[in-house]
């Protein structure tokens, strides 16, 4: 972290009732990315994703209503189905728009009581 995005770190956690090998896919096909990806009401015409590091995806978004916009960014690591690193930008970017670096880590939870899990 260096002084321009000291305070700019934002992290969430989330669970989700699926192994770590099924969301890796689903955010790393564009068959499975252009089902789900956006807010409600987007729709993603177009995916193209090289899966690799140092590989590039863009994805083209529409809005319920407005022009299609894109966004796109490179893989910088990538641990199946385990973790994700990659950058963030939106295309057309506004000047006060940055590079965003998302780093995904996925992890099995053990089975909760009772059976679940």
């Amino acid at each position: 972290m260096n002084a321009e995005t000291a305070g700019l770190v934002l992290n969430l956690e989330c669970t989700l009732p699926a192994p770590p090998e099924e969301i890796f896919r689903m955010l790393t096909e564009p068959s499975e990315l252009v089902q789900w990806w956006g807010p409600h009401g987007f729709t993603i015409p177009s995916a193209e994703l090289n899966l690799a590091e140092g590989g590039r995806y863009r994805f083209r978004m529409a809005p319920p209503e407005g022009e299609p916009f894109h966004l796109s960014g490179e893989f910088l690591e990538i641990d199946p189905p385990f973790r994700l690193v990659y950058t963030f930008r939106w295309e057309e970017p506004t000047p006060d728009d940055r590079d965003t670096v998302v780093d995904l880590s996925l992890q099995k939870l053990q089975a909760l009581a009772g059976g679940r899990g």
